[in-house]
């Protein structure tokens, strides 16, 4: 019974940073320069918790046409990934979601439908 309290307060805490008025900023701010999902490429950014608790972005370079991707070391703070997708996908796909249990971190989703995490542990949560 304390392990499952332990998970459902280990999971909780990981979602909460995803769901702050400070995260939904950034998710805006990507979706912005994605053309609110009208351009036909993705727009990437680590998401980041300082070591004050505040949340900021490390942008990713434009690189394909359809998929963002990246090359290097994660940074260290780096709680996700998030980024944008085309109007008409707006759930992770599987990629995303191979990615996030790879990672260890959640895949965030942006799209004028909505924010979805495809988490480390498989699920799939709905950013409010």
């Amino acid at each position: 019974m304390l392990a499952l309290l332990f998970v459902a307060v280990l999971n909780t805490q990981l979602a909460m940073p995803l769901n702050t008025p400070q995260a939904h900023f950034w998710y805006d701010a990507l979706l912005a320069e994605a053309g609110y999902g009208r351009l036909p490429h993705e727009r990437a950014a680590f998401l980041i918790r300082e070591s004050d608790g505040t949340l900021t972005t490390q942008p990713w370079e434009v690189s394909g046409v359809r998929h963002a991707s990246y090359r290097g070391v994660i940074p260290e703070r780096a709680i996700a990934i998030v980024h944008t997708h085309p109007r008409g996908e707006p759930h992770p796909s599987s990629r995303d979601r191979a990615e996030a249990r790879r990672l260890g971190m959640a895949v965030v989703v942006v799209t004028s439908a909505g924010v979805m995490a495809a988490m480390p542990d498989g699920r799939l949560q709905f950013i409010n």
